[in-house]
């Protein structure tokens, strides 16, 4: 039965009834692609899909509810998430709905019957009715707006109006140089950071807006297609601004992401992001994970999950130093030492640097950030991660326990410290410390993995006025919880 049809036979409640029998196929047919595939490909599909009910809602609407001569076919615009086919099961619907003449009462009455429709079926829209000159007026002067309609995807209508409006919307994210965009999804950044948690290790993480999560992505993302032109990741590859090991890991990551994502929608049901303790044991099981090496499935699994959020942060870092230096108009070298120099200001090796023949050098750029109060330059800390197992020659050497030392006693030790677990340095160097990286602890009175509450518990003695005793409480934090693993 088509639209047509069911409206022709018991009008509005017959169409409703048949759009809600498709939409439960559509979820049915989700959540079968989602065992056989990943959460992207069942995502593309099921918007796809929501593009035809679209497509055939607003030829009813136009076509047999609201028939017109003189008033055009309305012309459809996915935007946000929805824009970027990546459609999760309950996620929001985002449209703008493009007029050519903002007094069209006709085509008005079009949108407001088709966007009850929608409600009716039991989706969440969200709409925008503008004219192509409403909506560069708003990207103008709304950041949010500008980031959606960034990701604006023709779906009906008059293909001819949205070119115009791609056009022109083009045309304004070329007026500057970017840093105006650029600045303001920063800002959004922290803001969220603040909002959800500081840390990519919560015990019951949020899948989209935590830390690490697919918003950094998507962020990423936004500022790439901003600033560079470009919605495919390999160009970055082919342009050279990324590496192919990088690009490879955004990819990764977005598909373990948006998995996880979609099987927690389906297993509850409705929208919602947050992996709770519950959510975690189920979805282990339908991703495969079983019990494996004295480790539980759900055990696995949530390491597998730290680890894709801690490689999303080593992304967004990389990013940020990329897109600054491309703003900054160049990069400027000042020289440490023998193998060290400040890029923009950032702690990086020479060229010339071989960690085979000094491994010694990867503690002395932890310890350079501790002394200077500098980050490490994100290439410097992808070239310790690829040399991390070379620490095990650091453990007896007593140039880097010294160093070592020297930044556990020191004002940055938590965030020094987060870089040596993270580039997989800490484990190499501390074995003891290493059944403690991403160990989820199943328990109510922790928030953090095992790894995460003892760099917290470090943070917050740098915070205490103790320097005669800092060394010690510092050594006796670092190992306080060392007997569980």
């Amino acid at each position: 039965m088509t639209l047509t049809d069911a409206w022709n036979s018991a009008g509005r409640v017959a169409v409703i009834a048949l759009l809600k029998e498709r939409r439960a196929r559509l979820l049915q047919a989700f959540a079968e692609r989602l065992n056989t595939s990943d959460g992207l490909e069942a995502m593309y599909a099921y918007a796809d899909a929501f593009d035809d009910i679209l497509r055939d809602l607003n030829a009813l609407t136009a076509q047999t509810v609201y028939p017109s001569e003189t008033s055009p076919l309305p012309t459809v615009v996915a935007v946000g998430g929805f824009g970027r086919k990546e459609l999760a099961p309950y996620s929001d619907i985002d449209l703008l709905f493009l007029l050519e003449n903002a007094d069209d009462a006709k085509a008005q009455e079009r949108i407001a019957f088709m966007v009850q429709i929608l409600w009716d079926m039991g989706l969440k829209v969200g709409q925008a009715v503008r004219t192509v000159d409403d909506c560069i007026d708003k990207a103008r002067t709304e950041m949010t707006v500008r980031t959606n309609l960034l990701e604006a995807r023709f779906v009906d209508g008059s293909r001819g109006l949205f070119d115009d409006f791609n056009t022109r919307f083009t045309a304004l994210c070329h007026e500057t140089d970017g840093r105006d965009f650029v600045m303001a999804k920063v800002e959004e950044r922290r803001l969220r950071y603040q909002r959800m948690g500081q840390s990519k290790y919560m015990l019951e993480p949020n899948v989209k807006e935590g830390r690490g999560g697919l918003r950094d992505l998507h962020l990423m993302f936004w500022l790439i297609k901003y600033l560079f032109g470009i919605t495919n990741m390999p160009d970055l590859v082919s342009s050279n601004i990324l590496s192919r090991q990088a690009c490879a890991a955004f990819l990764k990551a977005h598909r373990f992401l948006t998995t996880v994502r979609c099987h927690l929608h389906l297993l509850n049901g409705r929208a919602g992001d947050v992996l709770t303790f519950e959510a975690q044991k189920q979805i282990a099981l339908k991703m495969g994970y079983d019990n494996r090496n004295g480790q539980s499935a759900v055990e696995r699994f949530m390491k597998h999950y730290y680890l894709i959020c801690k490689s999303v942060g080593e992304l967004s870092w990389l990013m940020t130093v990329i897109i600054g230096d491309t703003l900054n108009d160049g990069v400027v070298f000042s020289e440490i030492d023998a193998d060290f120099v400040l890029i923009n200001d950032r702690v990086s090796f020479k060229d010339t640097v071989s960690l085979d023949q000094n491994p010694t050098l990867m503690m002395r750029a932890f310890y350079l950030k501790h002394l200077l109060n500098k980050p490490v330059d994100p290439r410097t800390l992808g070239k310790i991660t690829d040399n991390a197992k070379l620490a095990r020659k650091l453990r007896k050497n007593p140039q880097a326990n010294a160093l070592f030392l020297d930044i556990l006693a020191g004002e940055s030790a938590e965030t020094t410290l987060r870089q040596m677990l993270e580039t997989g340095v800490l484990g190499y160097f501390m074995p003891d410390f290493q059944p403690l990286i991403a160990q989820v602890q199943f328990d109510l009175y922790h928030v953090y993995t095992t790894d995460e509450h003892t760099l917290k518990t470090l943070g917050f003695l740098e915070r205490q006025d103790t320097p005669a005793a800092q060394r010690t409480l510092a050594l006796a934090a670092l190992l306080h919880d060392i007997g569980k693993g």
